[in-house]
């Protein structure tokens, strides 16, 4: 009897033992693991970053801008993420309603926009997306200027050659599939600059191409495939028909197909006017002397060495085309 009370003891003890280090390992750090404002960063302090001057700028396909319409980046999703532990911060669907100062815990941050939420496939939808990377220290302010933004996804058009226009009878599709996004160009859009964008799912994408229509009075498929195509991208596929030899006269219509990549030349910065003063008077003139002249208020500042062009950009109208000429006959 006594041996049974000795060993409930011992197990009391134990238990007890067993919970008050439990209590004191608790108490010892009890935000242990624990996020303020998801930014997954324990307490240690907090500091700023100014916005009040971020703007976004966008680097876009000449052909995307043949109507001339301005980018407007007022909807641009903005995304602040912590990259300690990757976690999302803070979000603003629109740019236009970013703050222009943001309070976060001390830590290092990367600040992303982008066009919108990118799909598959779409026509005529670009998805422009950049980043810039920013430190919180304690009870500092950092600034985060430009944020430039790319084509991200695969923007494909489609054409015939000249001998396979003339052959085809109006009933003719071009299907682009890339991953999982799929687009169908029909006559209209074949040779038209329609373009289709598609999600670069991988590094290294993949595009399937399929052509089907009545070539020379007979239905004609053909089916082909492009791969090492990158997201920003500009990919022009034309299908060419084949013309047979000598030996081959006779058999069925053959088509082959070029994927050929398109440069992305143009650059659209859609608040760099804003940042001038209200009455400042700018413009940039690039001379036969291979010198860039900067004209700011009349004071004309050399900024860098060009090819030999003359080019007048105005972008205000305080400059009277008289006083252009005539700093232009100045120093040419």
């Amino acid at each position: 009897m006594s041996n049974m009370k000795a060993i409930k003891k011992l197990v009391f003890i134990c238990l007890a033992s067993i919970l008050g280090l439990c209590s004191a390992c608790m108490n010892d750090n009890p935000d242990f693991g624990r996020d303020d404002e998801g930014t997954g960063n324990t307490n240690q302090g907090e500091g700023q970053v100014r916005l009040a001057g971020t703007s976004v700028s966008v680097s876009v396909d000449v052909l995307s801008r043949a109507d001339g319409k301005a980018i407007n980046t007022d909807d641009y999703i903005i995304r602040i993420y912590s990259t300690d532990n990757n976690l999302l911060v803070k979000e603003y669907t629109r740019y236009r309603d970013m703050p222009e100062i943001l309070t976060l815990n001390v830590g290092n941050y990367k600040i992303e926009a982008l066009s919108h939420d990118v799909k598959p496939a779409e026509w005529e939808k670009p998805f422009y997306k950049g980043t810039q990377t920013f430190t919180i220290k304690k009870d500092e302010v950092t600034s985060v200027d430009v944020i430039k933004c790319f084509l991200q996804n695969i923007m494909v058009t489609v054409d015939l050659n000249d001998d396979l226009k003339q052959k085809v009878g109006g009933d003719q599709s071009i299907t682009i599939k890339v991953g999982t996004g799929e687009l169908t160009f029909n006559n209209n859009d074949i040779g038209s600059g329609r373009a289709g964008f598609f999600e670069a799912a991988e590094v290294s994408n993949i595009i399937i191409v399929h052509f089907q229509g009545t070539v020379d009075g007979e239905w004609t498929e053909e089916q082909t495939s492009f791969s090492n195509v990158k997201g920003g991208e500009h990919r022009n596929i034309v299908f060419n028909l084949e013309i047979p030899s000598v030996g081959d006269m006779g058999l069925s219509v053959k088509l082959d197909a070029v994927c050929k990549k398109v440069d992305l030349l143009a650059w659209a910065n859609p608040g760099a006017e804003d940042i001038l003063p209200e009455k400042a008077a700018l413009l940039a003139v690039s001379l036969s002397s291979t010198f860039t002249i900067l004209l700011l208020n009349s004071v004309a500042v050399i900024v860098s060495v060009t090819i030999p062009l003359v080019t007048l950009m105005p972008f205000r109208n305080e400059i009277s085309p008289s006083a252009v000429s005539s700093f232009v006959l100045l120093i040419a």
